[in-house]
């Protein structure tokens, strides 16, 4: 996961993609974000050359703490290129393995480059339109053709997780209701 990540970044920066806030709500669970955090606290772990006995419980409480703190902006795709860069880039102790370098260094050093990169990539409205080579719509044309379907079919767009994160507009969704009512689809 890690690995395609760090390969696929500019992907990362760009796509929509959830926030860890959102996937208890969006999944109908209880603590799924927390658990998906936790594993990549234990991946850390396992590569450092830590020798203690992995602790569980802290393990746990670190993940809970990183949700809470950083779950309304770090998107599944943030987490996988931090944790995944985690001991090459933003490592700052010498310790083996130090749960509260984890968690520090996640807000002073990844934030900061990860806003600074997903602003920086923003296209303005109507520019990010295209198709690859396959005929594949991509980008903006993509989530406009999406949001088109989510009209027609009657669903909710502003309860979905493209709006709440502030990827669709109301102008965008007004745009596709108007579209849908004058028959383009």
């Amino acid at each position: 996961m890690w690995a395609y990540a760090l390969q696929h970044q500019s992907e990362c920066l760009s796509y929509p993609c959830i926030t860890l806030r959102m996937i208890d709500g969006l999944y109908g669970t209880d603590g799924a974000a927390q658990a998906i955090v936790k594993t990549q606290l234990v991946g850390v772990y396992q590569l450092s050359t830590a020798r203690d006995q992995y602790n569980d419980n802290a393990a746990v409480m670190a993940a809970g703490l990183f949700v809470s703190k950083y779950g309304y902006e770090c998107t599944l795709y943030a987490m996988m290129l931090y944790f995944g860069n985690y001991l090459t880039e933003y490592k700052s102790s010498f310790a083996q393995y130090d749960v509260q370098d984890v968690l520090q260094q996640f807000g002073r050093k990844f934030l900061p480059w990860w806003r600074q990169k997903r602003e920086r990539g923003r296209t303005p409205v109507g520019e990010a339109t295209g198709t690859k080579a396959a005929g594949v719509p991509t980008g903006r044309e993509a989530m406009l053709i999406h949001l088109r379907r989510c009209v027609r079919d009657g669903t909710d767009i502003r309860q979905g997780g493209l709006y709440r994160t502030g990827l669709v507009s109301d102008a965008d969704i007004e745009r596709a209701e108007r579209e849908v009512a004058a028959g383009i689809f």
